[in-house]
């Protein structure tokens, strides 16, 4: 592992010194500088790039947004080979995750605010269609935000605070958005690319990509067309399960485990298609029909166990997971003079198969209960049930998430189009989310083993339950959510410097479900049909003064709102009436549903652009007042529960500062503090006022460098570097759980390359500085597990363009 280390670390530092030393060399000698675009320049330094994004509906600097956005495009995305959202929350300051350790199944938090339970607390986005997934309606359990691989994407934008007014009402603490490249009307290319790795104590990576962009009526008609296949390599070692007896019973970790029988188990999968055809009649209407699919397979999730030491685990049921999305649109744009306007019509499709080894919690427990709790059988067979723990207990989960949605949208002139002192944004949107899941919980060879111990079937022992085909519990949940809203935004010129915006969503949507359970763990529990209507509003309320023409000021206060959910009822074996008294709840009667909860969010910033375009200074102050907090939480009985259970503060900053310092060299330093925190609770839920919010850093930072220098006239090479510190957080509300306290880490990147025109050559390096420190850990079904950093990967990335034009 070192070797490899020192020769990444060696060819890139190399790399970036012959390309330095020609640099020198031809600048002395008065060469032609070439631009980030790629065209030519000569004179004094080049500009910083003007950054452009559609947070607000429509195009336009990141300068001129009068609140917190970051963005990163398409060539950073490339050079600095960020693949995933972990990715993305280390390079943008105030966006942090909690590890579903496979993607897909990441928890997402901007300023403090994310969603443990219930419906997500982030908006997420692909272009302009809603993909979001909603938290499963058992406790404790998530299903993962949905993360398209970032394949043929433009850009990436993320929109910090409550969106509620342009993005509805799961936008509560902010919204990413990826945002695919169009069609290109007037050229017709192919984009090649090959990219091949190695990951230390795993083994190949490799992602291949073709994108064809064919335009088929220059000027009017284009056809896009792209396919990404890859596999990540597995770094997790599985060895031999050994029963722990009844040690395990009685709460404590196995601790005794066999030699190895497989390594790099936690190897993925992944395979995306995109297909989008743009056509555009006149100048002023066009119509874009896209589709999006996307497959990940994984053998295993990165966890593993640390009293087996770094990246081992024994478990007896593979995690695997399959996580399929289907995306297809159609968008409408015109121009009607006084007006433009959008209409996306679309289908967001997801399933999530998923399996979780519940050997521990389940197997082990059905064991427990035969040897400590029911007389007849302990007279029967004394301390017999220990041997349920030896069988597998694969827990299987399949969500269905399928989102029809429908928004229509106009958008004035700006005033410099219209020579009015006003613009406005207004428009109607309609969702219906139905929701499938199936969760089924099997101990296998349980009904012979418990015939062969005690000499009868379960269903005639005090179990008092059949549990066929070995299944001990399993549910069928249907969800329905429809959501109507009208929002609009309206800004006013009070002045050239001074302008005010006001806006305002109104939302009515009715949910309804059904909980269909059956098997011993769901005892006492029988069919359940609820519904439920919520009506809330986010408002809206932004000034922007224009110090100077490189200088603005910002000042916003927002209110964000998310609807609630509904409850998983508590069986019969979970019941424990006096804890649900403390809680003020009567146990006879247990509520349903949770509410939906709401905050308000107060920001002021500044953006700017100084020294002629050579630096870009934006900053950002918040304070958050987060109201009825949906969280699950466990009862001391052990029973899980969901509920609005207290209140919380957020108040922190960011800063982003980007200098290029010379033609050639550009700097950057992005960094972040957020102080979240309980200020209330409802008393035996296992938190206490004071407490930091969960997923939280308390500071982030990242420093990055890049140099890129011709070497001929068709050549250019470049050298870039990123290094994140994340700091401390939390994982959980239990001082005693060994997810409380979660360390700072950091992580080095780096690329160096070549670039021949349409061919570049790079070599590339993550986790250079091999920190491999338990930055999580994840209690899965009672059973602790650690997650790390994917360890030291280098590779090379060949990427061939025929038929652009010149840049």
């Amino acid at each position: 592992m070192k070797s490899i280390q020192v020769i990444a670390t060696a060819s890139i530092l190399l790399i970036g010194c012959t390309l330095a030393a020609v640099a020198t060399a031809q600048q002395a000698s008065g060469s032609v500088g070439v631009d980030a675009a790629g065209s030519s320049s000569t004179g004094e330094g080049r500009n910083l790039e003007e950054v452009i994004v559609t947070a607000q509906r429509r195009s336009e600097t990141i300068k001129d947004v009068p609140f917190s956005v970051s963005a990163i495009g398409q060539e950073q995305l490339e050079q600095r080979h960020i693949t995933d959202i972990e990715d993305v929350t280390r390079a943008i300051p105030g966006v942090s995750f909690g590890t579903g350790a496979v993607q897909g199944q990441d928890n997402i938090t901007i300023r403090g605010i994310g969603s443990q339970t219930g419906n997500s607390a982030i908006g997420l986005y692909l272009d302009d269609v809603p993909i979001v997934t909603q938290n499963p309606w058992q406790p404790n359990t998530y299903t993962g935000a949905t993360e398209p691989h970032f394949f043929d994407m433009n850009r990436i934008e993320v929109l910090r605070g409550p969106q509620g007014t342009l993005y509805g009402a799961s936008s509560l603490g902010g919204a990413i958005r990826y945002i695919s490249n169009l069609p290109d009307l007037d050229h017709t290319t192919v984009t090649i690319s090959s990219d091949l790795s190695h990951t230390h104590h795993g083994g190949l990576n490799y992602d291949e990509q073709a994108i064809v962009n064919l335009a088929v009526a220059p000027g009017v008609a284009a056809i896009r067309f792209g396919i990404d296949y890859g596999q990540d390599s597995g770094w997790i070692n599985h060895d031999q399960f050994i029963s722990c007896g009844l040690s395990c019973q009685q709460g404590q970790a196995n601790s005794v485990y066999g030699a190895q029988d497989q390594s790099g188990v936690n190897s993925q999968l992944n395979l995306v298609l995109r297909l989008s055809g743009e056509v555009k009649p006149s100048d002023d209407w066009s119509i874009l029909a896209s589709m999006f699919y996307q497959k990940q397979y994984s053998r295993d999730t990165s966890l593993f166990y640390t009293y087996m030491g770094l990246w081992n685990e024994d478990k007896l049921v593979p995690e695997r997971g399959l996580d399929t999305m289907y995306v297809p649109s159609i968008t409408v744009n015109g121009n009607l003079g006084w007006a433009d306007l959008t209409s996306v019509s679309s289908l967001f499709l997801r399933q999530n198969k998923k399996t979780s080894d519940g050997t521990y919690y389940n197997s082990d427990f059905i064991g427990y209960l035969a040897d400590f709790v029911f007389p007849d059988l302990m007279t029967k067979c004394p301390n017999c049930g220990v041997a349920f723990d030896a069988l597998p207990g694969p827990a299987e989960q399949d969500q269905t998430t399928q989102t029809l949605s429908q928004e229509l949208r106009l958008a004035s002139k700006t005033p410099l189009e219209s020579g009015r002192p006003f613009s406005w944004i207004g428009g109607l949107f309609w969702s219906n989310k139905a929701i499938h899941v199936t969760d089924n919980e099997y101990i296998t060879g349980a009904n012979a083993l418990f015939t062969q111990l005690y000499g009868e079937p379960l269903q005639d022992s005090s179990f008092g339950v059949a549990a066929p085909n070995d299944d001990f519990g399993h549910a069928n949940v249907h969800e329905d959510e429809r959501q109507y809203a009208a929002f609009g935004e309206f800004t006013y010129d009070i002045s050239q410097e001074l302008k005010a915006t006001v806006g305002d969503r109104l939302i009515i949507a009715h949910a309804s479900w059904d909980y269909n359970p059956g098997g011993f763990f769901t005892t006492g529990v029988s069919e359940v049909r609820d519904s439920v209507d919520y009506h809330g509003n986010t408002p809206k309320f932004a000034v922007d003064y224009k110090l100077s023409d490189e200088v603005s000021l910002y000042a916003n206060a927002t209110k964000g709102y998310r609807l609630g959910g509904f409850i998983e009822p508590v069986t019969v074996i979970q019941q424990c009436s006096s804890q649900f008294e403390a809680l003020g709840i009567d146990p006879t009667h247990l509520p349903g549903t949770f509410k939906a909860d709401h905050l308000w969010s107060y920001e002021v910033g500044e953006k700017s652009q100084l020294l002629d375009h050579h630096l870009s200074v934006n900053a950002s102050a918040y304070y958050i007042d987060w109201s009825q907090i949906q969280q699950s939480f466990v009862l001391p009985c052990g029973a899980p529960y969901i509920a609005n259970f207290g209140t919380a503060r957020s108040h922190g900053g960011e800063l982003e500062i980007l200098g290029k310092l010379t033609q050639d060299l550009t700097l950057g330093l992005n960094a972040g503090a957020t102080h979240a925190y309980l200020t209330s609770v409802s008393p035996n839920v296992g938190a206490a006022a004071g407490q930091d919010l969960l997923n939280t850093p308390s500071w982030s930072a990242s420093l990055t460098g890049q140099y890129e220098r011709p070497i001929s006239d068709t050549t250019h090479g470049f050298v870039r570097a990123d290094y994140d510190w994340v700091g401390p957080s939390h994982g959980t509300f239990s001082v005693t759980d060994p997810d409380y306290t979660r360390p700072s880490y950091s992580i080095l990147n780096a690329t160096a390359g070549l670039n021949f025109g349409n061919v570049e050559v790079s070599l590339y390096g993550k986790n250079l500085l091999s920190d491999y420190k338990v930055i999580q850990h994840v209690l899965i079904n009672s059973l602790e597990s650690a997650y790390t950093l994917r360890p030291l990967t280098v590779g090379v990335k060949v990427v061939v363009k025929l038929g652009e034009p010149r840049r």
